[in-house]
């Protein structure tokens, strides 16, 4: 397999059909959407904590007022509930995605373009069939970490047995969409898949796993930056930080939030596009064998 002629063939589908990046951000945010509620606890444990490090007569009144009112407990469930609603329609919207996504890279590569309403239509008449599988996923995954804490020398397949789990997803998601399989027969042969081909696809999995560090790093660099302010102020005062500079932070993380789902969204495409090119590869190999004409018998001409 040539793998550099893989990576930049999806490179040049991501960059030259950037509608795709659409359906990429939706995929990305899906998969990273129970962050979310991250910062719930610690809202928790801080009005309940009586005020920590933050003196309270320096409060507002009426935030003190606010804090000790039965609205604050309703404020929070109704924020939690918010966030539950928010986080379930960025994973329907991913699974509509990943159809889309998948669609329109296949009709990017076979026909050279390809519109939304298109994508979008790929995504919406396969969205049973892949909600169905990362349901399906999603249950192996949780009956195997469960197994695993039953059973302790288990734990040390968990790890491995995930990873492998998630290559076969993907699989199972072209074969979803590409060769119109169901639920379970694309699980199959996302498995058949990895099993044929193991070695391409463990070395295609280290490279982009590779080149996922290094995407890592480019992203922290700016995350820094923006802490920089913040811990300035930290560190120069504990009990009256600088305010101007956490504000400062503030704003450079609002601005590079877009920003990141932007890159993400953009990432996510190239990462689709690049094991979708790979599993035409691997299913195209294996069925040119098992597909093949047998030879017909030479005719004999009469003398």
């Amino acid at each position: 397999m040539d793998y550099g002629n893989i990576l930049s063939r999806a490179w040049q589908v991501t960059w030259k059909h950037k509608v795709l990046w659409i359906f990429g951000i939706f995929v990305a945010l899906s998969s990273g959407s129970g962050s979310f509620n991250s910062g719930t606890s610690w809202n928790q444990s801080s009005s309940s904590g009586g005020g920590g490090n933050f003196p309270q007569p320096d409060m507002p009144p009426q935030l003190r007022e606010f804090l000790n009112s039965p609205a604050l407990p309703i404020a929070i469930i109704a924020l939690l509930c918010l966030g539950l609603i928010i986080a379930l329609a960025i994973f329907l919207m991913g699974v509509a995605s990943t159809g889309a996504l998948i669609g329109g890279i296949d009709l990017a590569e076979s026909t050279g373009a390809v519109t939304f309403s298109q994508a979008w239509v790929l995504g919406t008449s396969n969205f049973l069939k892949i909600l169905g599988l990362k349901i399906g996923v999603g249950i192996i995954g949780f009956v195997a970490i469960f197994a695993g804490i039953i059973c302790c020398p288990l734990l040390c397949l968990v790890v491995p047995g995930s990873i492998a789990l998630q290559v076969i997803a993907e699989f199972a998601s072209f074969a979803i969409v590409l060769d119109k399989e169901g639920v379970i027969e694309s699980i199959q042969k996302g498995f058949n898949v990895l099993k044929t081909n193991f070695t391409s696809v463990f070395v295609l999995g280290l490279i982009l796993f590779g080149i996922g560090i290094a995407y890592g790093l480019v992203v922290a660099i700016p995350v820094l930056v923006a802490f920089a302010p913040a811990i300035i102020a930290v560190m120069g005062s504990t009990r009256e930080p600088n305010m101007m500079l956490i504000g400062a932070t503030v704003l450079m993380f609002l601005c590079l939030i877009p920003i990141f789902i932007v890159v993400g969204g953009v990432y996510t495409t190239w990462q689709t596009a690049t094991w979708q090119l790979a599993y035409r590869q691997f299913t195209a190999s294996t069925s040119t064998v098992s597909n093949a004409p047998s030879p017909e018998p030479p005719t004999m001409v009469p003398a």
